[in-house]
């Protein structure tokens, strides 16, 4: 039986280990609003760039632009959106699951985190980035984008899907395959729904530098905008999913502190009785 002062030491330590997990719950909590806010934000950005491709679209479409172009034919490879930390429950296990009941749909992977490179031992992995943090900084961000840009653009692979856990709620994510690369983009008006040529009555305006170079900037920047969504998604996800396992992880450890000083409690009442006795007992041999 372990000495009362022994469960002191215990509670002393798992009270420094719930102030830690304490801080670390109100933390992710913090990053969650902040994302939310890059969320919306980023939704109005999106909302522009679709008008201007939208009325872009009554003057000039590149229904040509290999961005644009879907072959079935080529090299068919997924995006797992990871991370290089843990806490988050079931989160990426789940996410994995869902991946493999597809893995016959695909050539290779492409691992964004460290914490999940484990998963993909049997697989191809064609690429290994680490896992974005919080401040999701752009470079970073650029970086895995670049690679998937060029590698579709190069004819390294034809077809780029995403899985990645897609933010629903605080207590809810869900797993998720999305497409990627070839883009759809579906203008609501002008020459993307209609495939005769532009008659001019509209009044062709002066474009410059030119409406093919405008289209595909603003068609490389709805991408970009859609990889770096995704992104925010994914880290959501992850966030809440770790509030709501460090909110559990809190309730165990409080638990499991109401035990402990129970026991202390206990142990210091069974060890005070027994020096009362043996005081006693060596007071009646005494005399």
């Amino acid at each position: 039986m372990k000495k009362y002062l022994l469960y002191k030491d215990e509670i002393i330590g798992y009270q420094d280990v719930l102030e830690t997990v304490k801080t670390e719950e109100q933390v992710a909590a913090a990053d969650i609003h902040d994302l939310k806010v890059k969320v919306n934000n980023l939704k109005i950005f999106e909302a522009n760039i679709i008008k201007v491709l939208d009325e872009l679209s009554n003057f000039y479409f590149d229904r040509n632009n290999q961005l644009l172009q879907s072959n079935n034919d080529g090299k068919k490879i997924l995006i797992f959106v990871g991370a290089n930390k843990g806490l988050v429950g079931g989160l990426y296990n789940n996410l994995f699951k869902f991946v493999v009941q597809q893995r016959e749909n695909y050539h290779g992977v492409v691992v964004i985190g460290t914490r999940v490179i484990d998963y993909f031992k049997d697989w191809e992995i064609l690429e290994k980035f680490k896992g974005l943090e919080v401040d999701l900084n752009v470079q970073d961000i650029k970086k895995i984008n670049d690679f998937l840009l060029q590698g579709f653009l190069n004819k390294n692979f034809n077809k780029i899907d995403i899985a990645y856990t897609q933010y629903v709620s605080l207590s809810e994510q869900k797993p998720v395959i999305v497409p990627f690369l070839p883009f759809s983009f579906k203008a609501t008006s002008g020459l993307a729904n209609d495939k005769k040529e532009v008659d001019g009555s509209l009044g062709l305006p002066i474009i410059e530098p030119s409406a093919q170079k405008i289209f595909a900037w603003y068609l490389q920047q709805y991408i970009n905008l859609s990889f770096f969504k995704i992104i925010i998604e994914a880290k959501l996800a992850e966030l809440a999913a770790r509030t709501v396992s460090l909110d559990d992880a809190t309730d165990k450890a409080k638990k499991l502190i109401i035990k402990l000083q129970l026991d202390y409690f206990k142990e210091r009442k069974r060890s005070l009785t027994q020096k009362q006795i043996e005081i006693f007992a060596a007071h009646n041999l005494n005399h």
